[in-house]
């Protein structure tokens, strides 16, 4: 005699099938249902299941870094970012139709029928691969240790100017990168003290309101020729230095009272970007010359692609933004050097280095 338990329990076949039997004939509907409802929930278990279980022994493969910046190119979902990664368009407009479902892991890729595990393997693959980049020669000075990387999440961005001193404090979080702080200080009255020692008072007075991190970063000048630079212009050069030299001589001397308080010597360390390094990375060199860069900014404000590798999107609160929308072209431009000076810093050398 024919046994249709024993068929279902034993017989490879699909979900689809048991279900088009069940509909076809309602005759044995009551019989085989709630043999095929546990054939079906133990195959779907077994099966994701093994999955997982297939997942683990990738996921032991990558760092949790690299599994961060995995999830958020997955979970973003930008489609120009993920080009960029290497993913092919059937993989892009895969995980497009799938945007709605809450991804909050990775294993959500898997457990929610997004992807299978073995796709998801051939994505981690292709996006580490990708992103495997590392600078052929540091941008900074010093250069940092492999065990520093790790403690810098940070940073302090500076600038200055000729008329203004500008500070942004960035914080990373993996490639996510949230401005706390944004500062623009008038040092007019500096270039215009009687005296070397005013000057000096007064940029200790600049020093002291830039709030602690994990890093400070400064570009370096780009060298001039001494005998193109006229008069007046070098009286501002050499009280600019003297800005500078005051600053970060400030800086340096907070970092070792905290470091002897803290019996460590890995607080605010001092660093220092080569001349153009920002506005290179961003492209805004027109020749030898740096040009606007609010475009750039307000693309990064709204969450468009820049062509950064490593920094997916900044953010920043309403109030920020405000003050940096009520400044003119010329502020907000002094105000965006320090911004990207902390993304740079970031981007090449915090970001790249630690996947």
């Amino acid at each position: 005699m024919f046994n249709l338990q024993r068929f279902i329990k034993t017989t490879i076949i699909s979900t689809s099938f048991i279900k088009k039997l069940i509909n076809q004939n309602k005759k044995i509907k009551n019989a085989i249902a709630p043999i095929s409802h546990k054939y079906v929930t133990r195959k779907c278990s077994t099966s994701c299941n093994d999955q997982m279980s297939q997942w683990e022994q990738i996921k032991s493969n990558y760092t949790n870094k690299q599994l961060q910046l995995i999830y958020e190119t997955l979970d973003i979902c930008n489609t120009k970012q993920m080009k960029r990664c290497g993913l092919s368009d059937d993989q892009i407009k895969l995980l497009k139709s799938n945007k709605e479902k809450n991804h909050q892991s990775l294993e959500d890729f898997i457990l929610l029928n997004t992807i299978e595990v073995n796709e998801l393997e051939n994505i981690c693959s292709t996006i580490i691969s990708k992103n495997e980049y590392r600078p052929r020669k540091s941008a900074v000075t010093p250069p940092i240790s492999k065990d520093d990387i790790h403690n810098i999440q940070n940073v302090v961005g500076l600038h200055i100017g000729n008329k203004y001193f500008t500070c942004c404090q960035v914080h990373s979080m993996g490639s996510s990168c949230d401005i706390a702080l944004w500062k623009l200080n008038s040092i007019s009255e500096i270039f215009h003290a009687n005296s070397n020692l005013d000057a000096i008072k007064m940029a200790i007075n600049i020093a002291q309101s830039i709030p602690y991190a994990d890093a400070y970063i400064i570009e370096k000048e780009q060298t001039r020729s001494q005998s193109k630079i006229t008069v007046p212009a070098h009286r501002i050069l050499v009280r600019q230095q003297l800005i500078s030299s005051t600053i970060l001589t400030s800086l340096l001397c907070r970092q070792m009272n905290d470091n002897l308080q803290q019996e460590t010597q890995d607080h605010g360390s001092l660093y220092s970007l080569r001349p153009l390094a920002s506005s290179q990375l961003f492209k805004l060199m027109f020749g030898n010359e740096s040009v606007s860069s609010n475009d750039i900014v307000q693309s990064l404000f709204s969450q468009e692609d820049v062509g950064l590798k490593y920094v997916s999107f900044v953010t920043l609160t309403d109030e920020i933004l405000d003050f940096h929308s009520r400044l003119d072209n010329f502020k907000q431009e002094e105000l965006n050097k320090s911004l990207l000076i902390a993304l740079t810093f970031l981007e090449t050398e915090i970001l790249a280095r630690s996947l």
